[in-house]
């Protein structure tokens, strides 16, 4: 019961958080779920924060279902859908995943995501790309190079830091810390 008064508390914030990557090549088992908080900071072009939450649900054969809402200064409410699976690797030595899904700011976008990276015990490193394809007539797409790294205080509670490269011509700069809880 305190498991889902806690999952209903992290529910209720995300009426007020946007999207960084915020992703390891790690999946959420089946019947298991993980909650995230993502504090994002853009440093180029302009200086802004955003928060998002990501919400999990782990669907079995490596396979997990995610729900992310945020928000960001100066811009529209974001939420999108994912679903991920990990093609190689388990939570140790070597890992890769893909990711496939949707999100919704200002248009409708095709979210494609590819993260490698490499368990330990208690910490993953990880590097990946995020493509975002639009689908209505605007013609650019937009990719980040996100490099991250996470560290497990205990089994249910992850730390999460992430550099943002963007690869467009405004070659957005930031950064993604924020923690990750598993139920």
């Amino acid at each position: 019961m305190r498991t889902l008064g806690a999952f209903g508390s992290v529910l209720a914030l995300s009426g007020a958080v946007s999207a960084g990557v915020f992703d390891s090549p790690r999946t959420v088992p089946r019947g298991a779920y993980e909650v995230g908080i993502e504090h994002l900071v853009w440093m180029k072009p302009s200086f802004k924060f955003g928060l998002f939450e990501h919400m999990e649900y782990g669907l079995g054969g490596r396979t997990d279902f995610g729900l992310h809402i945020g928000v960001e200064a100066e811009e529209p409410t974001y939420i999108g859908i994912d679903l991920e699976r990990r093609i190689i690797g388990g939570d140790r030595g070597p890992m890769i995943s893909a990711s496939l899904g949707a999100h919704y700011r200002d248009s409708l976008r095709v979210d494609i995501r590819a993260s490698l990276g490499f368990g330990f015990p208690q910490l993953v490193s990880y590097l990946g790309l995020d493509v975002d394809l639009p689908v209505s007539e605007e013609p650019e797409a937009s990719s980040v190079l996100f490099i991250g790294v996470g560290f497990s205080a205990n089994p249910s509670l992850e730390y999460r830091f992430e550099a943002l490269f963007g690869l467009n011509e405004d070659g957005d700069q930031g950064v993604d810390i924020g923690a990750v809880w598993r139920f």
